[in-house]
């Protein structure tokens, strides 16, 4: 027997029932149940849609400065520094941390080097690279009186032990010997600040024609005179003497 129009209706009704309301676990579902669900799926969408933000962030985070880049800052403020006191540097080749400079007097017992009351940080600096002009400054410590050295007025170099020697002849002709101590460390050997005078030591006695050097040829004063930076620069035949 057919069933009734009233029955059918019913039946559909059941079935697109079931179709709304998927079953879990072979049960209906309820309404807690289905929110419980909703809320699954919300918090997964909220963690895969921050996921580049956080990466982005995290990896911005980790960026290492570049070496480089902070080397040159650094070369550029100390060679500003320098500038206060001799204008004419345009490069530094090395720094020394510290370096201690030496005179020899002459006495009757033979002679023996003292200590100048010279030491201070040391720069092998350019000043007219090219004319081949360069320099040994140091920055004094001890007194307002910094030393700058014109390396091509040294008639020689001679490194023994731990000691830089070396020659130089005075307004008078005289023959000046000095010594020059450079402190040593791991990270700031002095084996390279040594090989970076001698080889600019080597560039500025090479022949040259006569010019108006960067440093002042009178042997009491630096190339500028008084420094306006709390000192003045002092050649090693003022050094003498003392």
């Amino acid at each position: 027997m057919s069933s009734t129009p009233r029955k059918k209706r019913n039946n559909q009704q059941n079935s697109s029932s079931a179709h709304a309301h998927p079953t879990l676990h072979g049960h209906q579902r309820t309404r807690s149940q289905h929110l419980a669900v909703q809320q699954a799926d919300l918090a997964t969408q909220q963690i895969t849609s921050d996921y580049e933000s956080d990466t982005a962030g995290y990896t911005a985070a980790q960026t290492l400065p570049n070496p480089a880049l902070a080397q040159r800052s650094v070369d550029n403020i100390n060679l500003t520094v320098l500038k206060r006191y001799i204008p004419s540097i345009t490069k530094i080749h090395s720094i020394a941390s510290n370096a201690v400079f030496y005179t020899y007097e002459n006495s009757p017992d033979g002679g023996a080097f003292e200590k100048a009351n010279t030491e201070g940080p040391l720069f092998a600096c350019g000043l007219d690279e090219t004319n081949l002009e360069y320099c040994i400054f140091i920055l004094n410590r001890k007194t307002t009186d910094n030393l700058i050295m014109d390396l091509a007025k040294v008639i020689n170099f001679e490194q023994q032990g731990e000691m830089l020697y070396a020659q130089s002849r005075g307004h008078d002709g005289e023959l000046k010997i000095w010594g020059l101590f450079i402190h040593d460390s791991s990270d700031n050997p002095r084996a390279t600040h040594v090989n970076s005078i001698m080889n600019l030591w080597k560039l500025a006695t090479l022949p040259k024609p006569p010019r108006q050097t960067a440093l002042s040829p009178q042997g009491g004063q630096g190339p500028h005179g008084a420094s306006g930076f709390g000192g003045r620069q002092i050649g090693i035949n003022e050094l003498f003497k003392r």
